[in-house]
């Protein structure tokens, strides 16, 4: 097969698992008011030059030359596509705070693949502008944990871990006294700290006139915008905890941070969501300055969270598969599929003329959750229940929608 390293491909059965994603996140966006909307694939490099981390843009970017000499990228992430929108939404004087919009859509980053990370991913983006209130953080954080209950997830097997970059800052610059020039470059190894050993982590900080033992025990403390977001997110389903090596690698951020990650490291061995505050960025593309929250979600790592624990198996939008068994039957049996569709989804494939046809289809549409497959000769339908394994055979088309309406009405 010619694909590219990192890349997807998804039949219709791996396909199932995708739209469970996919859809859950729909689902969960609407229920809190958030509307959809999309972005280019494509964009100029200068979109994400000084806003994404350079480390990202140096190593990561699918960037090239287009066929007019303009420097291109294939997005590595969305929030800088909104921001560039919300400009000109401004511009256009049509927007309106709080502004609450969510997107899906593919981005590309050229990394190593391994568990949880591909090259290629779609991601989930959730964002509130023009709202600078603690409870716009809470509701993205709230969301994203009713995303997971909606993709099959169990959001008790989760926690979101939150920090405060401006309270790091000012705890780095006043409490410290080290100087503004080199926050970011401590940001940065604050942000690699999981991955580094204590020594090579202590050596690089000390590089900067603070130890790592100082710098631990001024940033113990819970501070109080943490705790106040705490609060709004007490629940029985959802655990928050205050992690001060919570960073986030873009420069953008501006206040609160924070990432989800599964309680257990075998559902999910790194962080399924992140997000923040960057309250500066909508002004850096050259719009009025608007506070903004949000956060990102990909669908590599729900499908490997779904992968490993016990959640259902999502149903199918297809109720029932009709086959005719010999060519003379055909123009009955796209009659009575169409005369179904007036009650449920339903497709025609056609005929199957012997056994090993007919129990390869009862197997394959099984795995896509389809409950029904249905053959017609000249006389009579005969009904494949997939789940129970068990056939039936009817006189009218009138008994096997009565069936089917049935087994529909159950499931409600």
């Amino acid at each position: 097969m010619f694909l590219m390293k990192g890349m997807r491909v998804f039949p219709p059965t791996a396909h199932k698992k995708l739209s469970q994603v996919l859809n859950g996140w729909v689902v969960a966006a609407e229920e809190h008011g958030f509307l959809q909307y999309k972005t280019s694939l494509l964009d100029s490099a200068d979109l994400y030059l000084d806003k994404t981390s350079d480390e990202i843009m140096r190593e990561q970017t699918y960037r090239f030359t287009d066929r007019g000499g303009r420097d291109v990228v294939l997005r590595p992430e969305i929030t800088p596509g909104i921001s560039n929108m919300i400009v000109d939404l401004q511009r256009e004087r049509v927007l309106v705070s709080p502004y609450k919009v969510f997107s899906i859509g593919s981005v590309f980053r050229y990394e190593n693949t391994q568990r949880g990370r591909s090259r290629e991913h779609i991601q989930y983006n959730v964002d509130i502008f023009g709202e600078d209130g603690l409870w716009a953080d809470a509701e993205v954080i709230t969301l994203a944990f009713s995303a997971l209950k909606h993709v099959g997830l169990r959001p008790d097997d989760f926690v979101v871990r939150l920090n405060d970059r401006s309270f790091v800052e000012t705890t780095l610059t006043a409490d410290l006294g080290l100087p503004e020039t080199s926050i970011q470059d401590i940001f940065r190894i604050l942000d690699k700290r999981d991955k580094m050993d204590k020594k090579a982590f202590s050596d690089a900080i000390s590089s900067y006139g603070v130890t790592a033992s100082a710098l631990d025990d001024a940033l113990r403390e819970t501070p109080d915008r943490i705790g106040a977001i705490m609060d709004l997110l007490s629940s029985d389903e959802l655990s928050v905890t205050y992690d001060p090596g919570i960073i986030r690698g873009f420069d953008y951020y501006t206040g609160i941070v924070f990432e989800i990650y599964a309680k257990d490291k075998k559902i999910a061995p790194r962080s399924i969501a992140g997000g923040g505050r960057y309250d500066s960025l909508i002004e850096s593309y050259g719009g009025s300055p608007l506070p903004a929250v949000g956060f990102g979600m990909g669908d590599v790592a729900l499908l490997d969270c779904l992968s490993t624990t016990d959640s259902v198996q999502p149903s199918s939008a297809t109720m029932a598969i009709v086959y005719v068994s010999d060519m003379r039957s055909v123009a009955r049996g796209v009659r009575a599929s169409s005369q179904m569709r007036q009650h449920f989804p339903t497709s025609f494939i056609g005929t199957l003329s012997s056994a090993k046809q007919i129990t390869d289809t009862y197997k394959y549409y099984d795995q896509c959750g389809v409950p029904f497959v249905i053959g017609l000769d000249d006389s009579s339908f005969v009904v494949r229940t997939l789940s129970t394994r068990t056939t039936n055979t009817f006189a009218t088309i009138d008994e096997v929608i009565a069936l089917i309406d049935e087994h529909v009405a159950q499931k409600k």
